[in-house]
């Protein structure tokens, strides 16, 4: 018996990659109409994603917004070894995918104690968008508080978002959304 199953992604999808905190996102409310697939698993890491690439390259979507980093940092992972699994991954997607608009978020804010360390690696994280023909999407004008945390009204827990948080993400999304026709 032959058993077709839907693609993960297809063509002309939208695609968010990432880890819990896209994972928690009600991608198709918050973005109605637009055929979004939430690839957010709980826990993952920048090597994660590199493992579960394949099924992303192959659907060939229309834009991929990847959101990766904030376990590794909490996980006392080397910068310079987050920075390159996650330019790893843009190198891999523009390789396989070359017409796909890539995206590479800013790890968001989280409390006082991983400010710096983010913020570092956000740094890496613009070149290697630069390097690899992504765009940067820095979440943390729309996200953190004066201090660098993550603005108490979008977290109950200093990480993950509350529905708040969603909006002010989705904010930062739609202007990439309606530049590529898609919103």
């Amino acid at each position: 018996m032959d058993v077709r199953t839907e693609p993960i992604v297809g063509r002309g999808d939208i695609v968010l990659l990432g880890d819990s905190l896209t994972e928690g996102g009600a991608w198709q409310e918050l973005l109605p109409g637009l055929p979004v697939r939430n690839l957010g698993v709980g826990g993952d890491t920048a090597a994660g994603v590199r493992r579960r690439l394949r099924p992303v390259a192959e659907g060939r979507p229309a834009q991929v917004f990847l959101l990766i980093g904030t376990n590794d940092v909490a996980l006392g992972r080397d910068l310079d070894a987050i920075a390159a699994d996650t330019a790893a991954i843009l190198a891999e997607l523009r390789r396989a995918t070359p017409r796909t608009r890539l995206h590479l978020q800013s790890v968001p804010p989280r409390t006082a104690p991983y400010t710096a360390r983010i913020r570092d690696l956000n740094a890496r994280y613009q070149r290697a968008a630069a390097e690899h023909g992504a765009q940067y999407l820095d979440l943390w004008p729309a996200l953190a508080d004066a201090e660098g945390r993550l603005r108490a009204e979008f977290t109950a827990d200093g990480l993950h978002l509350l529905p708040a948080g969603y909006r002010a993400w989705t904010g930062e999304l739609r202007p990439r959304l309606a530049a590529a026709g898609a919103g």
